[in-house]
């Protein structure tokens, strides 16, 4: 999110208050850069690289962004050379004061239904397979996650969760989410297979955001 997609130059800091993030930073579209940079530091192609990403991957971007960001060098743009090893993402529907308006715009999901679990769920993993599954017949190409946020509720919503931990099953078919028409992926076909996949239902007190 706080880097935006494109490929200008990243100064190394993170929404600094005396130093820009992006050259220049204003738009600021240095993502594909923050995701580059350190790769090619690392020099290590074996190396297991998680991310996780936010509104800018699920909900901002076009389909041909947020397919850089998690499919990297097997994505549209031969400049990316990462490779993700496993991605997950959260948009906080129970949290976020602001979700109620955006899911409506972005998801076209009903105002009244927006803050239900199973429209989380569907909406974030069908835009994480899209993005994942770039060139590949809509198939992921490596393991997807959903983070369930626990730390409280917006004012007008309710949250009672009973537990709390990972799950993970196996999933043959599931049917794509609804989504705003201007928005609509054509990177994953109506109905797909799915390799097995893990719903977290917790998040750790700290952990850093990779942009997206």
């Amino acid at each position: 999110m706080w880097g935006g997609p494109g490929w200008n130059p990243w100064t190394g800091y993170v929404n600094d208050a005396v130093y820009d993030t992006c050259v220049p930073d204003q738009p600021r579209a240095c993502g594909y850069s923050v995701y580059n940079t350190p790769y090619e530091q690392l020099n290590n192609p074996n190396a297991l690289i998680y991310a996780n990403v936010g509104k800018g991957a699920l909900m901002w971007q076009s389909d041909e962004e947020r397919a850089t960001f998690r499919s990297g060098a097997d994505g549209p743009d031969p400049r990316a050379k990462w490779r993700l090893g496993v991605a997950t993402g959260d948009i906080y529907f129970y949290t976020d004061e602001n979700i109620g308006a955006e899911a409506v715009n972005w998801f076209d999901i009903p105002a009244g239904e927006v803050r239900r679990a199973a429209n989380y769920g569907e909406v974030l993993m069908a835009n994480m397979r899209a993005g994942a599954s770039y060139g590949n017949n809509g198939v992921p190409r490596i393991p997807l996650g959903v983070f369930v946020e626990l730390g409280g509720v917006a004012p007008g919503a309710s949250s009672t969760p009973t537990r709390s931990g990972a799950r993970c099953g196996p999933r043959s078919s599931t049917r794509r989410a609804s989504s705003h028409t201007s928005r609509t992926s054509s990177l994953t076909p109506s109905r797909t297979r799915r390799p097995r996949t893990c719903s977290m239902t917790h998040a750790p007190p700290t952990r850093p955001r990779v942009t997206g």
